[in-house]
């Protein structure tokens, strides 16, 4: 297991390989998705738009403090 997190991109030989970095990809591409369309939901939910603007900054601070501690 530990050899596939330390792999990247298309390089590497044989189909299970390949198929490891297809999937890592597609779950890449999904996130973002639902990251966006997440926002734009709560977008259009003006009744919500407060408390999204304090989640979004936790999570902010949450990315600032993990990058901040490497």
């Amino acid at each position: 297991l530990t050899g596939m997190h330390v792999r990247g991109g298309w390089d590497w030989p044989g189909f299970l390989d390949k198929l490891w970095a297809l999937s890592v990809d597609l779950v890449v591409l999904s996130t973002i998705v639902w990251v966006l369309s997440g926002l734009y939901i709560w977008w259009k939910l003006t009744r919500y738009r407060f408390w999204g603007w304090v989640c979004l900054g936790g999570g902010l601070a949450c990315f600032v403090l993990f990058v901040v501690g490497l």
